[in-house]
């Protein structure tokens, strides 16, 4: 790790703050609040990313009497956008040029550093956990996280790639989306959501061509191997073909998801939120995350110059 005494106030705080609250909680044990409910194991505290916690210790009496336990500086320069997430007493990260590292989230002590080679300049905003039951203390821990246009999976203990993932421990995200990997540029600047044994991601996409489709994907967490994707730019005989200009999946690129994911568990829908390459924000649609195959209607802008809205488009591949 490159050594720098320059830091960002917004990444130096970000962080903090996190400490100051989960050592605090880390003592907090009642009859009404279990071990997992003092974790924030995903990206927005849930599956529902609903950025709320049950824990009660810390109120707006006693908070202006929070004193900084530890400190964790990366010695990097850059913004510092990621949200920490907590799981099992260990704190996940991200430093301002994608490295992955594990702290003890009680007392900061650095567990491992995961440094890929890869120096990232976009901005990564989280990581996700996974065990094999969904449980902190169950078999095959690993993380997933996006670095550049790669996809990791790392030993949640050790912070080693897991050779049985992709090629050595990662998949290249530009693969798969039907044009060269020369002019794909993708970046997973959000970290993707997980259901059951699948880690569902979009990315961010060039928004000038040319650029690939922001295709939604789901990838098996132990192989890295596809197991569906939603073609958010509709291909033959798929649903709403006939509402974009003839091939425009050859060409069109974006409609990606950049800004990351929900999973409604109990109706088993992903809501996702999607950009055009022109900025124009369209709305959420629903993913049935465990094939693809449904979806609710909604509405899309067009890709063309003119500014009219025109009936919802989408497609899937198993």
């Amino acid at each position: 790790m490159k050594i720098s005494r320059m830091r960002t106030l917004a990444g130096f705080f970000s962080l903090l703050w996190l400490v100051c609250v989960s050592s605090t909680a880390q003592h907090q044990h009642s009859s009404t609040t279990s071990v997992e409910d003092q974790s924030w194991p995903v990206n927005g505290g849930s599956s529902a990313n609903a950025h709320y916690s049950p824990l009660t210790q810390i109120n707006r009496n006693n908070v202006a009497n929070l004193a900084v336990a530890w400190k964790y500086d990366t010695h990097e320069k850059g913004g510092l956008q990621t949200s920490p997430i907590i799981v099992g007493g260990v704190l996940y990260g991200i430093t301002p040029t994608q490295k992955v590292f594990a702290l003890n989230a009680a007392t900061g002590q650095p567990l491992w550093t995961f440094d890929s080679g890869i120096v990232g300049t976009q901005p990564e905003r989280g990581l996700v956990f996974w065990s094999s039951d969904g449980s902190a203390d169950g078999a095959n821990k690993r993380i997933l996280v996006g670095v550049m246009n790669f996809l990791y999976a790392l030993d949640a203990v050790s912070g080693k790639p897991i050779p049985s993932f992709g090629a050595r421990g990662s998949i290249d995200l530009r693969e798969g989306l039907g044009r060269p990997l020369s002019s794909s540029w993708v970046s997973l600047t959000s970290p993707g959501a997980i259901y059951k044994d699948l880690i569902i991601v979009g990315g961010r996409n060039a928004e000038t061509l040319p650029a690939p489709p922001g295709d939604i994907r789901a990838f098996d967490v132990r192989t890295g191997k596809l197991r569906w994707a939603f073609h958010t730019i509709p291909r033959p005989g798929e649903f709403g073909y006939e509402t974009w200009p003839r091939d425009a999946w050859k060409y069109i690129g974006a409609a990606n998801n950049w800004c990351g994911m929900t999973v409604d568990v109990q109706f088993a829908n992903e809501p996702v939120a999607r950009a055009s390459k022109l900025r124009r924000w369209e709305n959420c649609r629903d993913i049935h995350p465990s094939r693809s195959s449904r979806m609710n209607p909604c509405r899309r802008w067009t890709t063309s110059s003119s500014s009219a809205a025109r009936a919802c488009a989408g497609s899937t591949s198993s």
